[in-house]
């Protein structure tokens, strides 16, 4: 049995949580937590590879047997751009919730939920925001697929809405602060 490095027991660990991740996230989500790790995340990915441990399509790390999930590649890039420099730390949930994560940043943690209303949904997503209790510092983040959606997903807490922009990117939109 192979004796791996702590970096690459907690690459194992995201890949069973995450499933699939597109390969820059995965390395980004390990030098967070390992900045100092050497060898580097690029290096621990080929050798778990090599191991069985992951599949590298050359895009995206796979969970051995596992699809793909663009939702959850989509909501790791929201949790990205949110967190900048701050650590994340984070969880999976059920749709129209597909992440939940907190970011620590000096002595606050400041948390987000990622939500993907698909249209004609928005009302039974807005029902479930609102029913939902969040500890004071929640914030919802709405994944939206275009502006239309907008009215529809007002709600009273803090919230702000991602759609897809120009040339792959994102575009944040104010929401409530």
């Amino acid at each position: 049995m192979p004796v791996y490095t702590k970096a690459q027991t907690y690459a194992i660990s995201l890949l069973r949580k995450l499933r699939s991740v597109r390969r820059d996230q995965l390395h980004w989500l390990i030098e967070c937590e390992y900045p100092d790790a050497r060898p580097p995340a690029v290096t621990e990915m080929r050798r778990l590879t090599h191991l069985g441990k992951a599949v590298n399509d050359g895009t995206y790390y796979y969970w051995p047997g596992c699809k793909l999930d663009a939702d959850l590649i989509i909501a790791l890039d929201i949790m990205w751009k949110v967190t900048g420099d701050g650590i994340p730390v984070f969880e999976i949930k059920k749709a129209p919730c597909k992440l939940l994560f907190h970011v620590i940043m000096g002595d606050n943690t400041f948390a987000f939920r990622v939500y993907f209303p698909k249209p004609g949904e928005e009302r039974a997503c807005r029902a479930e925001v609102e029913a939902t209790e969040f500890p004071d510092g929640h914030a919802v983040i709405f994944y939206i697929e275009g502006r239309s959606q907008i009215p529809l997903l007002d709600i009273e807490r803090s919230h702000i809405f991602v759609c897809p922009g120009m040339n792959g990117r994102y575009e944040y939109i104010s929401g409530r602060p």
